[in-house]
């Protein structure tokens, strides 16, 4: 047999095992069992390893998953918060932001809050993004003066 044959035989033998430790131990309780997290976030993997297995596939290869925080250590948010909703008796944040991030990781964040990348918003009301969209022709207001244009 080749080395192709041989690397066809392997995979489909460690699938196959898989599948069948699938079936044993069930779905969820493979994705969630070896996740050293909290109780809180534990809920959330129970719902979200069905409904969005991707998103906790891709939680479960990062570092955050190995060092023990989970969905609700990021997503944890208060009353007040303007993009704070209750989600299954839990008061969360379904986005994320640096301020967020910066609960922990202060450093980072102070870098990120002293770069221009942190004011990239601020462009939209500018004088710069007015010219160009319209001055530039790339906005908006630039193709429908170029559509009033072409029907005269």
């Amino acid at each position: 047999m080749n080395k192709t044959g041989v690397w066809t035989l392997a995979l489909t033998m460690s699938m196959a095992l898989a599948s069948c430790r699938d079936r044993e131990q069930g779905a969820d309780e493979r994705f969630v069992s070896d996740a050293l997290v909290s109780a809180d976030s534990m809920e959330c993997l129970k719902c979200h390893t069905k409904k969005q297995p991707a998103t906790v596939m891709q939680w479960r290869g990062s570092t955050h998953a190995t060092g023990g925080v989970g969905c609700y250590e990021c997503h944890q948010a208060e009353g007040g918060e303007i993009d704070a909703y209750e989600h299954y008796g839990k008061m969360i944040s379904t986005i994320i932001s640096p301020k967020d991030c910066g609960e922990c990781h202060t450093t980072q964040a102070e870098q990120f809050l002293g770069s221009h990348h942190a004011k990239g918003g601020e462009v939209l009301g500018s004088l710069d993004n007015y010219l160009g969209e319209v001055v530039e022709a790339t906005g908006p207001q630039s193709r429908a003066a170029s559509s009033a244009t072409a029907r005269r």
